[in-house]
């Protein structure tokens, strides 16, 4: 995640390809059978095959409870899908050699609303037993979505079985299908949370410069015309909106590192205890990073805008991208109020409150050391008692 905030920084559009494709190379590693590993996950990980993930439909939107998507069981142990997913981020291109689509729909039977949603393995093209590439699956492109921002990233509409051929292949247990596309989403909500971080860093970046270099009026003190202007950032109402920006970024990308070191605990810590903890932190705070960067870090970008002035609102500058492109992340990967729904109503009570429990300890841990310090003292006592 570390090295991957600068790509996001640079390019937030371009970066959407290679981290679904990334997130949908770690499900399938958890959740795929060897088969699924040999033929798809190993070109993902070479980066010949690309990912997506495909939940919302037209008519359900973010209620997963109406995906209406259906996959009929066939002789051979493999299903044939029939529906329809929109919004769907890298749905068509050729930028890779095949598209790996990680889909969610009801086989034939299955209970109504969310208990009863598979996850689905379904190719742009099929692959044939030795790895080479196959015939055209009846996956098609039914429309461009034309968006306000993150334009680098194609959004599509995608239809399955016009023709009632498109092959899929089940990925986990039947009616597990959310828990499995959540292995992937959490993943995919930090790193939205950073995409948002580096939107709004790239922002305040360059809003910063234009401050340094852009002179503009004088001091309120200083009553005569024919004095030199003094750059910008003398202003104490752009210094105001400078230092909120780098607050909001900087105590973001603090968050989101934070995090993304507690996935590779949950993998990596020697002891069972480490990594239980690292997993209830995550439960409570993948909604958080989610949530927090993608309104404030957007804040940011308002504010970079304001320092350009005039010029904030033209395309002569980056800010105005910065700022488009971010609007989405308040968005996808379930939008902020449902981040909220997620974080209230199961968050908090996990497991009987243990994960809110950890974060205000570790939260009393943190302030209680501040105290300690001369120079935090009075940061430390106000968190304290906040």
């Amino acid at each position: 995640q570390a090295c991957m905030a600068f790509f996001q920084g640079a390019n937030v559009g371009t970066v959407a390809y290679p981290f679904l494709t990334m997130a949908g190379a770690n499900l399938l590693r958890a959740f795929g059978t060897q088969e699924q590993k040999s033929l798809y996950l190993k070109p993902m990980l070479e980066g010949r095959y690309f990912g997506t993930m495909m939940l919302t439909e037209p008519q359900a939107g973010s209620s997963l409870s109406d995906v209406a998507t259906r996959a009929e069981p066939q002789p051979d142990g493999h299903y044939k899908l029939k529906g329809t997913k929109i919004f769907i981020s890298g749905g068509d291109h050729e930028l890779s050699e095949n598209i790996v689509h990680l889909a969610l729909a009801r086989i034939a039977g299955a209970p109504p609303g969310v208990k009863g949603l598979s996850l689905f393995l379904v190719p742009r093209y099929l692959v044939n037993a030795d790895g080479t590439r196959g015939k055209r699956n009846d996956v098609v492109l039914a429309g461009l979505i034309e968006k306000m921002g993150y334009r680098g990233t194609v959004s599509t509409m995608i239809k399955f079985g016009e023709d009632d051929d498109c092959t899929a292949y089940l990925v986990g247990q039947p009616n597990q299908g959310l828990a499995c596309m959540f292995h992937m989403m959490n993943e995919a909500r930090i790193g939205v949370g950073m995409g948002a971080v580096m939107l709004g860093y790239a922002g305040y970046l360059a809003s910063l410069d234009y401050a340094r270099n852009r002179p503009q009026g004088r001091h309120p003190q200083e009553k005569d015309p024919t004095k030199k202007q003094v750059p910008l950032i003398e202003h104490a109402d752009i210094r105001r909106m400078l230092l909120a920006q780098k607050a909001y970024v900087e105590g973001s990308f603090a968050l989101g590192l934070f995090c993304a070191r507690l996935v590779d605990e949950k993998a990596t810590a020697p002891d069972a205890a480490a990594k239980r903890e690292a997993h209830l932190l995550l439960e409570i705070l993948t909604p958080v990073i989610k949530a927090w960067p993608s309104d404030w870090c957007l804040k940011a970008n308002e504010l970079a805008i304001q320092i350009h002035g005039g010029y904030g609102y033209t395309r002569d500058f980056t800010v105005e991208q910065h700022y488009r492109d971010n609007r989405l992340n308040p968005i996808h990967e379930g939008t902020n109020g449902i981040q909220a729904l997620d974080l209230l109503g199961r968050k908090v009570s996990f497991e009987n409150g243990a994960a809110f429990a950890l974060l205000t300890s570790e939260m009393v841990k943190t302030a209680e050391a501040a105290k300690r310090d001369a120079t935090l003292r009075a940061w430390g006592e106000a968190l304290l008692a906040a």
